[in-house]
């Protein structure tokens, strides 16, 4: 059994109790087996969703701002994120497990994090998805949960897309989150085409990947077009992160075959 979690930045201390977590489980997810309690301590929830078992648990401080700083300053997602979380006063932190492969927890830990800020909306500021280390603001976490993830994986509050210029005024860009759902992390550096763009490759990559498999191969070829020409090399990051990433390598038109991915 794995599990996932997630930290919840709150403006005050907050009691939330097992009925009232019911309650937005019957509302928001009627399909879901109801939940059951399974152990209640002052500031602790335990509760049982089927297979899945849940742990909500109010911390009674904030989360270490020296930790959180650099996060609110890099979130691409929560521009406001210094300002709204500089003076948060208590996090919830919420664990999902299950014998579920990591999609499935991914999406069970976000039908809970979603009923946790409906139950406390008046002090739940957002989400902090741990496996991506991204700050989701409370609002659009909650609108892509309930429109968007029954009809498509929602990539953007499960993976941080970091794209722009580095240090050497090229365009670059990572994800973080990609491991946590079974998968090699992307990475692209010296990109010869603007980092919105390389944004948008990223993201179309890593959901053909989670829908389809690992079934991009080392040296395989990407691209939207017979135009573009893009090898996926596997090896070590340049980032210096553990591991072996996909490092997307963008090379000049030739005469090979197409591309075998399209979107």
């Amino acid at each position: 059994m794995g599990f996932f979690a997630a930290m919840i930045p709150l403006r005050t201390g907050i009691t939330l109790t097992a009925a009232r977590l019911e309650e937005e489980f019957a509302a928001m997810w009627p399909l879901l087996p109801k939940p059951i309690s399974i152990g209640t301590h002052a500031d602790q929830l335990s509760l049982s969703v089927g297979e899945y078992d849940i742990v909500a648990m109010t911390m009674g401080a904030p989360i270490p701002w020296p930790d959180l700083e650099p996060i609110c300053k890099a979130s691409l997602l929560w521009p406001e994120a210094l300002s709204d979380l500089r003076n948060h006063a208590d996090h919830m932190v919420v664990t999902v497990q299950t014998q579920g492969g990591p999609i499935e927890k991914a999406q069970f830990l976000t039908q809970v994090c979603a009923c946790i800020l409906s139950a406390c909306s008046e002090q739940a500021l957002g989400v902090f998805w741990l496996n991506a280390t991204l700050l989701v603001p409370a609002q659009i976490f909650l609108d892509t949960t309930l429109k968007v993830m029954s009809e498509a994986l929602p990539l953007y509050i499960w993976i941080d897309f970091q794209t722009g210029i580095d240090a050497q005024g090229k365009v670059s860009g990572f994800t973080n989150g990609m491991e946590a759902l079974g998968h090699l992390e992307l990475e692209a550096t010296d990109v010869p085409e603007p980092a919105e763009k390389l944004w948008t490759r990223l993201y179309d990559i890593a959901e053909y990947i989670l829908e389809n498999g690992a079934v991009i191969a080392d040296g395989d070829t990407v691209g939207n077009n017979n135009s573009e020409r893009i090898q996926v090399v596997y090896g070590p990051s340049l980032y210096g992160r553990r591991g072996d990433v996909m490092r997307l390598e963008y090379q000049q038109l030739s005469r090979r075959k197409p591309p075998f991915w399209k979107r």
